[in-house]
């Protein structure tokens, strides 16, 4: 699986969704349109609106940091065995990261190719994917988290920030569906608030997937596209350049 997956999509198939992949593609692939508008292909964590701004799936906590490797791993292998803090999930973490957050390797990440199931909290052995391998060797007092494919389980924005901004969905999607999160160009996106023409747009911090104009003091959002003309009024559906990921 690799981020760096292209495909070209001819018009209007960035509206197509699947409760399969299309065409096995990889979560995570960047497909393109002929007028240089850029998607991410994206599995929905739950029901998405046309137009709505999606953020990557919810970390699980008792994952996301501060695992026990539970075997020491030295440099150059390609697996790590890690105490897991519950059930996981055959391949949940494929297409994802682990990383070192504390003692021997800390500073360290490395994209998975797939982790074996675990019934509850136990061993579980994460392989990397072809070309990555230990850099540092990791100790039994090594400390490391998982994070899903970013683009596995995509949900609304929420207006209390709990993860970052992937994409707008290009048209209506149902949960547990594929479909093409749009992430640079030409964009209809939900808009609240008085934007400017002209000016940056960040998450909504009032109405989930929704976006709202950049203020000068106070907001701390990130900018995630720039206002186009004609300008949306308020709970409209405006134009805006997306800037999230050329």
């Amino acid at each position: 699986m690799s981020f760096s997956s292209y495909v070209e999509l001819d018009y209007g198939a960035e509206k197509k969704t699947s409760t399969t992949s299309i065409g096995n593609l990889s979560l995570g692939t960047r497909g393109t349109t002929p007028d240089g508008r850029v998607f991410r292909y994206s599995l929905a964590g739950e029901a998405i609106g046309a137009g709505k701004l999606v953020q990557d799936p919810l970390a699980v906590a008792n994952e996301d940091m501060d695992l026990a490797v539970q075997a020491a791993a030295a440099v150059g292998d390609t697996t790590i065995s890690v105490t897991t803090g519950g059930a996981v999930a055959v391949d949940l973490y494929a297409g994802g990261y682990l990383y070192v957050n504390d003692d021997a390797g800390e500073g360290h990440i490395y994209r998975v190719k797939g982790n074996t199931v675990t019934s509850g909290s136990a061993t579980m052995t994460v392989t990397l994917v072809e070309g990555d391998t230990v850099a540092v060797a990791l100790t039994t007092s090594s400390l490391v988290g998982l994070k899903k494919n970013p683009y596995n389980g995509a949900l609304l924005y929420n207006t209390t920030p709990d993860g970052i901004a992937r994409g707008v969905a290009p048209t209506t999607v149902s949960s547990a569906y594929y479909f093409w999160s749009q992430t640079w160009g030409e964009a209809s996106v939900w808009v609240q608030g008085t934007v400017v023409l002209g000016q940056a747009v960040v998450p909504s911090s009032n109405t989930t997937g929704a976006v709202d104009a950049h203020v000068t003091t106070g907001d701390d959002n990130t900018n995630i596209g720039v206002v186009c003309s004609p300008i949306a009024v308020t709970t409209d559906y405006g134009h805006i350049f997306l800037t999230i990921a050329p």
